[in-house]
């Protein structure tokens, strides 16, 4: 049960009071609605302010004359006013008719009824109004559902989730970020109709995706709502069931991805490396002396995860960033300082320390007898990571005390400069060379010869 507080008007912004202030000087009923009503209740501050009114758009543009205003979303009924170099979006309340491509309305009636108006919104706790003069409008019991923490969907969830298939993933997206639970009849609707998700556009799903995957409470979604998510993410199915070895793992394949998922620190790198550091097991899976391998599986999860990432149109970065820790989560590093150069001579500094936080993760997924050694390795080498930080040592072609331009000047050109760089790089992080400027040029020399 959640302790719910009174929306107090000082925390709502001076030009979203200005405006509904206005509109209801002119006798157009006007009021908060949606998320923003929702947040404040849970005492969050809410990132977007979305305005409701009995004005047509016409209306509204002559009462605000002096405003920049925002006409795209005008056949919606939604007129944008800009104060303080923020866009406030003002809309008709209206009634809509069937959603044949399951995301826009094929058509929009305004109505002078905030109810009806509420009516077509996804969840219970989405579909209230208010505003201090007529205080809070729940004609479908939401208040009640967000003290219990219950999405519920307003009137009947087949036709919600018809409607707007995107609607079952921010469902999922609700209870990873918030905990809330499913309504019965909510959550067999999301069963019955997962399928259509595929009717979604891929940035669209990506954007929810990123917010459930960064949610303190991921793993019961991961776990209870994993069919759901193969529909979007369909590279997971083969985990599903998929034993692993023993005494190493006491989880099926899926269930391990989704607790190093959820264990490792929220940032969506993270997540995204953790979720899919094992999505090549199913393919690699093979027996030998009664024991299950999988061998070469952190190459082919390379693979699948840059297809899935690719699929939803992730940036490019983040991808590259997000498959070479899922190409090389499994890669051992001694417990000496030049290994720890060369990781860092590979990742970087930030790069590795995402990589030892993955294979926490990796390792808090696995057989809770085994975790202290192999905790305490981790510590021990994140230790000597420190070391190496600590003293300055060189990793990077930039930390170099040699640059190209000293290498043109003994007479290199060309590749040859960037090769003989990295040849200097190379021995100083094997321990071969100190990172001195004149002992590296008499080496550099002898590239010459």
């Amino acid at each position: 049960m959640t302790e719910l507080k009174a929306i107090d008007l000082t925390r709502i912004p001076a030009a979203v009071r200005l405006i509904v202030s206005r509109l209801r000087q002119q006798g157009w009923e006007t009021c908060l609605v949606g998320g923003c009503v929702r947040d404040l209740q849970l005492g969050i501050n809410p990132t977007d302010w979305d305005l409701a009114t009995a004005a047509m758009p016409w209306q509204v543009s002559q009462t605000f004359p002096q405003l920049e205003q925002l006409e795209q979303g005008l056949k919606h009924g939604t007129l944008g006013l800009v104060l303080d170099k923020q866009v406030y979006e003002v809309t008709t309340f209206r009634r809509e008719g069937d959603y044949r491509d399951h995301r826009h309305p094929d058509q929009v009636l305004f109505t002078t009824d905030i109810n009806s108006d509420l009516a077509r919104r996804d969840f219970t706790m989405n579909a209230m109004a208010w505003w201090e003069e007529g205080g809070l409008r729940d004609p479908f019991g939401g208040q009640a559902d967000l003290r219990q923490g219950l999405l519920r969907c307003v009137g009947q969830p087949e036709r919600r989730f018809q409607e707007d298939a995107l609607r079952m993933m921010r469902a999922l997206r609700f209870m990873a970020v918030r905990g809330f639970s499913l309504q019965a009849d909510t959550a067999r609707a999301l069963q019955e109709h997962r399928s259509e998700l595929t009717l979604v556009a891929a940035e669209r799903l990506r954007a929810e995706l990123d917010r459930l995957l960064t949610g303190d409470y991921l793993l019961p979604v991961l776990l209870d709502w994993k069919d759901t998510l193969a529909v979007v993410l369909p590279e997971i199915r083969p985990l599903f069931g998929l034993k692993q070895p023993l005494p190493w793992h006491i989880y099926d394949a899926w269930v391990h991805s989704a607790r190093a998922a959820a264990e490792i620190a929220p940032q969506l790198r993270l997540r995204l490396a953790a979720l899919c550091h094992d999505l090549g097991k199913g393919e690699t899976a093979s027996f030998k002396d009664g024991n299950i391998h999988f061998y070469g599986h952190a190459e082919v999860s390379r693979r699948l995860g840059d297809e899935l990432l690719l699929r939803l149109k992730y940036p490019n970065e983040l991808r590259q960033t997000v498959t070479h820790l899922v190409a090389r989560h499994d890669v051992e590093i001694p417990l000496k300082a030049t290994a720890v150069r060369r990781r860092l001579q590979e990742f970087g500094q930030a790069g590795l320390r995402d990589l030892l936080e993955l294979k926490r993760a990796d390792i808090m997924a696995q057989n809770p007898e085994l975790w202290p050694r192999r905790l305490a390795y981790l510590r021990q080498l994140d230790s000597l990571v420190q070391d190496e930080l600590n003293r300055g040592s060189c990793f990077s072609l930039k930390d170099l005390a040699v640059n190209g331009r000293d290498l043109m000047a003994l007479g290199l050109s060309g590749p040859a400069v960037g090769q003989g760089l990295q040849a200097l790089l190379d021995r100083v992080v094997d321990g071969n060379l100190p990172n001195e400027r004149q002992i590296l040029l008499r080496a550099a020399q002898n590239l010459l010869r």
